[in-house]
């Protein structure tokens, strides 16, 4: 249960980051950080054992906030993602890079 909190705590985080922002709405684009940020939150939710659809949805929501930044911005969120990350407990099993 703690697992599932902090997966959608830091879910929250980054889509209320996009909300100001009125960019493009590119879903698809990434920057390295944000790969590896959502590599580790996949993680978290199946350690968490949400179902796949609700992953995906999770991961989409956070995509789509994400598309509103140019990369620069965007690059800028992911890495401050990471570093709020890498302050909570580690989940056995996944990784941030």
């Amino acid at each position: 249960m703690k697992k599932t909190i902090i997966a959608l705590l830091s879910l929250s985080l980054l889509a209320s980051c996009g909300a100001s922002s009125d960019g493009g709405n590119d879903g698809g684009k990434t920057a390295n950080s944000c790969d590896s940020y959502l590599a580790y939150m996949e993680c978290t939710y199946k350690k968490a054992n949400m179902d796949e659809a609700t992953i995906k949805k999770s991961l989409d929501q956070v995509k789509s906030a994400w598309a509103q930044f140019d990369e620069a911005q965007m690059e800028t969120a992911c890495k401050a993602s990471i570093d709020q990350v890498k302050k909570m407990p580690a989940v056995e099993g996944c990784e941030i890079k």
